[in-house]
């Protein structure tokens, strides 16, 4: 995703970047982000990529930021899964979010404007990433979020977690790993062995190995002695005695009953025979954990090996992965105290219409503890002296008209209509249903402090003079469908002599602390239809 920021304060450090962001994450409960040196490479390449290709150029479209062309300079992918890969990654199951356009060299800027764009938020609070690479060059800011558990699971053998594919059990579809165990310990008794091939007139059949005992030394019983019946036996070796036969047919010893079936299975890689009686038996108690119950696919998603994984395996590790995290995420965070007032855009827009709103709040239902999620109601309200009142907002967002289709059906979004207010308080309510159990969730949060007097110039009757060597902040909000600049570029006009030290805090808002010798007045001007002149005071003249 991308956000596209235009104001600033003051270098890039990746390390003081992840320590934010982990302290954002532990303010809301979740687990914390390790640096992993791949995804690093990936975000630096692909800020350098950003940073030295025509992003900025106003005479050239504004291709996506998650994508590269071939020959441009620093090119290592068009998508995220080919540069994380090529930097050493070893899959392709990443999250990106990248800030471009900031001229503040705090890092804690960038992911303070990634946290107040709703779709970027999601992916910083993903419940399954555990592992971070960030790069920054030149006002870019790449953050590539990944998964430690299935980055060893390409470097390891897979054991349970490879696909393999059923097979039949005559009619019974088991798995292959219990059908590969089975081929691996096939009892002897299980072995095919063919009968006598010379059979009984009453279609009795003889074991093999007796009857070639029989064959090398036959009794002097059995054998013809003179005239009478008798069968040419042995391969014609021996006549043997009709009735000596017969009766060993009719009631063969142990060691002569034949006693498989006379048919047989091919089975296993080894094309095995085994007896059609004993792989009848073990197909038919097949145990529960035995049969396959599984979808039959596989994912590929290892760059260093083609090793297939069961989704259902990759179901698990995700649940085991999400179940570290709470049940519920809000942001802001229950207690919070430092939050920005506002939100302005980000690309795609999820508020179209609004050039601004207040900051939004969200609340994210961890799918490993609940199936289904809905939102029942969803309200904000503001401190003022011991009342809470109400702040209008837009109808709650959710999957169901999350006009950019980014929402799953465990996340939602509250928009205040305006922005809320510097250094106030905000309770936030919303009740649920989990599972079709109802939930109601509260929570607190706080506005920043933006330092210094605070002026609201949309106020009647705003103060229009400024103490020299006092530090102010100047707020002044866009009505809703007004004119915004495309970029915040706040102008000041001044005498010689007058030292004016303007501060962008965000579009609306600046600090300001003005030096003079002599008492002139000065303009602030946001746009053009936002201009203010002030008188100063207390100069030495």
């Amino acid at each position: 995703m991308l956000l596209l920021l235009a104001w600033a304060q003051p270098g890039w450090g990746a390390g003081d970047g992840l320590a934010y962001l982990n302290k954002l994450r532990a303010q809301a409960g979740m687990t914390t982000l390790q640096q992993q040196s791949a995804l690093s490479r990936a975000a630096n390449n692909h800020a350098a990529y950003l940073a030295n290709n025509h992003w900025r150029d106003a005479q050239q479209p504004l291709h996506s930021a998650h994508h590269e062309e071939p020959g441009g300079i620093f090119f290592t992918g068009k998508e995220v899964a080919q540069r994380v890969q090529h930097a050493g990654y070893p899959h392709d199951k990443v999250l990106e979010n990248v800030s471009q356009g900031s001229t503040d060299m705090q890092m804690h800027t960038a992911i303070d404007g990634l946290m107040g764009a709703i779709y970027h938020r999601f992916t910083f609070l993903n419940f399954s990433v555990d592992e971070i690479g960030i790069g920054a060059e030149d006002g870019v800011q790449v953050f590539e979020l990944g998964r430690s558990d299935l980055r060893g699971l390409c470097t390891d053998s897979g054991g349970e977690a490879l696909f393999t594919p059923p097979v039949y059990c005559l009619d019974r579809l088991v798995s292959g790993s219990y059908h590969d165990n089975l081929c691996r310990q096939i009892p002897p008794r299980a072995l095919y062995q063919a009968p006598w091939h010379e059979s009984c007139s009453n279609k009795a059949r003889l074991d093999a190995g007796y009857m070639q005992k029989f064959c090398r030394q036959p009794p002097a019983s059995a054998l013809l002695k003179g005239a009478g019946r008798y069968y040419n036996l042995c391969d014609g070796k021996w006549k043997v005695r009709k009735s000596w036969f017969d009766t060993l047919c009719a009631n063969p010893p142990a060691a002569a009953r034949y006693r498989q079936s006379g048919r047989y299975h091919t089975i296993c890689d080894s094309n095995t025979r085994v007896s059609e009686n004993w792989y009848r038996d073990v197909c038919l108690q097949a145990s529960e954990t035995a049969l396959y119950r599984e979808s039959g696919s596989y994912q590929l998603f290892c760059s260093n090996t083609p090793q297939k994984v069961r989704p259902e395996y990759m179901q698990q590790q995700l649940s085991e992965k999400q179940l570290q995290n709470p049940e519920l995420v809000v942001w802001p965070a229950d207690g919070a105290t430092d939050i920005p007032p506002a939100f302005f855009e980000e690309d795609p827009d999820p508020l179209p219409d609004f050039s601004v709103s207040g900051y939004p709040l969200s609340i994210q239902v961890n799918p490993a503890l609940w199936k289904k999620a809905s939102l029942v109601s969803f309200m904000l309200y503001r401190k003022s002296g011991d009342e809470w009142i109400s702040v209008d907002i837009l109808p709650p967002m959710s999957r169901e008209n999350d006009p950019h289709d980014r929402f799953s059906e465990h996340q939602f979004a509250l928009f205040p209509v305006a922005r809320l207010q510097w250094k106030s308080r905000y309770k936030a309510v919303a009740d649920m249903k989990l599972d079709g159990e109802r939930r109601r969730v509260e929570w607190f949060f706080s506005i920043r402090d933006p330092g210094g007097e605070l002026i609201d110039l949309s106020a009647k009757n705003a103060p229009r003079m400024l103490k020299v060597n006092q530090d102010y902040t100047l707020y002044w909000p866009v009505r809703h469908g007004a004119h915004r600049p495309a970029t915040s570029e706040v102008g000041t006009s001044y005498l010689q002599g007058t030292d004016m030290q303007l501060t962008v805090i965000d579009p609306d808002t600046v600090g300001l602390r003005v030096e003079a010798e002599v008492c002139t007045k000065v303009t602030v001007e946001f746009s053009r239809d936002r201009k203010a002149e002030f008188q100063l005071t207390g100069c030495r003249r």
